[in-house]
């Protein structure tokens, strides 16, 4: 996340320090290793190198109202926070600050200055040299291994976004907790979204046709803000809000040997950085579903809420994803800003910074909202089909095997092993328990505003009547997905099952079939069969 611009806007880098650094002079610099053709990779704050090796990060000397580099002690300040934070996330990439030289016995390129040569970390200059810039060094990694390209290519399927979710939600659980309140909350939600929309409401001039939508969005917003300012403040003051990445967007993330490894995450900015866990997740969401990835989004939210057992956090997902939309469209606009500059004309903003505009208000509308519980034997394929609804329709599943392992104290993703372990959580007792959970949690999904599966055996109609008493409640229709297999397969795939929540056994299967009583329509809510539900995976609709 980039923040926002203030009155100072963008000063241009020939008027900002003695020494000009630019783009051309970095290409043509002289590097510790043989380089043949580097490349040049620009953003609206930095220069990145390319040189086969490594990859070195400049700082461009610019300052907005949420980043102030126009000094080279600042840059050089920035550059060591940079190291220190994205270590991290990806130790294996960050390797040391460097310096950059100039000299008068260099070469002359550009318009007549001297050739730039980049050192090794803790180098003085030499004979005639002069200190002018600090690069961040990092090894250079395949542009194909970015997440945006890898799903470009379509080397990533939507479930390998639950990957991604119980990893964001582990490395999330590791970072440090921010203490406060109301002022956190304002700093770190509040604030940076209507900051954002104070630079686009500058940029965009009267008759600017996606004028009209900026006032409805920031209207949108504020309401939002006010009505969610008591969660904010709760979570806030619970914990929820951690050192995070700050800028964790598709560009930012890579997917290397089966791993994903976010990168360049925020050095300028604690406000920018100290927020929300659903906050970070929603960069990500947000730009999945607007480059047309949405049964990924979907996945990732899903998963994301499951693994770090945050559903409340969902109350505030279309508040965070309206925001990440309106930091890509000022960023677009900063940017367009530096292109206009250069060539003396341009647009406020591209055709994919309008489009995260339309993106945002197409998020301001309210989905339709569904509960439906799931139905049949351990190993019958319910939770197939459940994730079926979460990756086509966007509703979120909740899994009885994982809420009753988390009852019972278990890592929800540990296979237990041996006699006498399973039976345990799988008692009548537990049984009660673990139902009572998904209804409390049902009601939460429901309550922020998504759809809900709940995926459970639901072999009791005493099971079933308190979920459909919600959805009375709530005012959302309700449903029971019947799924069947012959016990052939049921045993083929309970005794098949590997880092799969259920430990559920044979024994298991066999004790529940002696007490199943199928859904019918008479206990107020509709029975669809799995086998026969059509499935539209284009259009999201079954």
């Amino acid at each position: 996340m980039d923040g926002s611009a203030s009155d100072d806007g963008m000063r241009g880098t020939e008027r900002v320090d003695g020494e000009r650094v630019d783009g051309e002079r970095l290409l043509a610099a002289r590097f510790p290793d043989q380089v043949r053709e580097p490349q040049l990779l620009e953003t609206h704050i930095s220069w990145v190198v390319l040189t086969g090796p490594w990859a070195y990060k400049v700082k461009k000397p610019v300052r907005f109202g949420f980043v102030d580099y126009s000094t080279r002690e600042l840059r050089r300040r920035y550059c060591d926070r940079e190291l220190e934070l994205n270590r991290r996330w990806a130790p294996q990439l960050y390797r040391d600050v460097v310096p950059i030289f100039a000299g008068d016995g260099f070469a002359r390129v550009g318009a007549g200055q001297p050739r730039l040569r980049f050192g090794e970390a803790g180098e003085s200059p030499r004979p005639g040299e002069r200190l002018v810039d600090h690069a961040v060094q990092m090894s250079q990694f395949a542009q194909g291994s970015l997440l945006i390209n890898r799903l470009a290519a379509g080397e990533v399927e939507p479930r390998a976004m639950e990957r991604l979710g119980v990893a964001l939600a582990r490395m999330h659980a590791k970072l440090p907790i921010v203490s406060g309140g109301e002022g956190l909350a304002r700093s770190g939600s509040i604030d940076p979204e209507r900051e954002n929309f104070d630079v686009l409401d500058r940029a965009l001039p009267a008759g600017d046709p996606d004028r009209e939508k900026l006032v409805m969005l920031r209207r949108w917003s504020d309401a939002a803000a006010e009505r969610l300012r008591p969660l904010l403040i709760a979570r806030a003051a619970g914990g929820a809000v951690r050192e995070c990445h700050g800028d964790l967007h598709l560009g930012n993330l890579l997917l290397l040997d089966d791993r994903f490894v976010p990168f360049d995450g925020i050095e300028f900015s604690d406000k920018l950085r100290q927020i929300d866990r659903w906050d970070e997740v929603a960069f990500l969401v947000m730009e999945l579903a607007e480059h047309g990835y949405e049964r990924h989004a979907h996945r990732l939210v899903d998963s994301y809420a499951e693994a770090a057992d945050d559903y409340e956090g969902l109350g505030l997902l279309r508040y965070y994803l309206v925001g990440r939309a309106m930091v890509r469209a000022k960023v677009d606009h900063l940017r367009q800003r530096q292109v206009a500059e250069g060539s003396g004309g341009g647009d406020v903003l591209s055709a994919a910074g309008r489009r995260y505009i339309a993106y945002a208000c197409g998020v301001t509308g309210l989905r339709p909202r569904e509960l439906w519980m799931t139905w049949g034997l351990s190993g019958s394929g319910k939770s197939t089909q459940a994730a079926r609804l979460v990756e086509q329709r966007g509703y979120v599943r909740i899994r009885s095997d994982v809420q009753r392992k988390r009852l019972a104290g278990i890592d929800p993703w540990q296979r237990e092993k041996g006699e006498g372990v399973t039976p345990e959580i799988y008692t009548a007792a537990m049984n009660e328990r673990t139902y009572g959970k998904l209804l409390e949690l049902a009601r939460v999904v429901l309550e922020a505003g998504f759809g809900v599966v709940v995926d459970a055996t639901f072999l009791g109609r005493g099971q079933r009547e308190p979920f459909i008493r919600l959805a009375r409640e709530v005012g959302v229709p309700a449903a029971s997905l019947v799924c069947r297999a012959d016990p052939q397969e049921l045993e083929r795939r309970l005794k098949g099952r590997d880092g799969d929540p259920s430990d559920a056994t044979w024994e298991v299967m066999l004790a529940q079939r002696s007490r199943a009583q199928e859904p019918e329509s008479a206990e107020g809510a509709r029975v669809v069969d799995a086998a026969d539900l059509a499935w539209d995976g284009a259009s999201g609709a079954g």
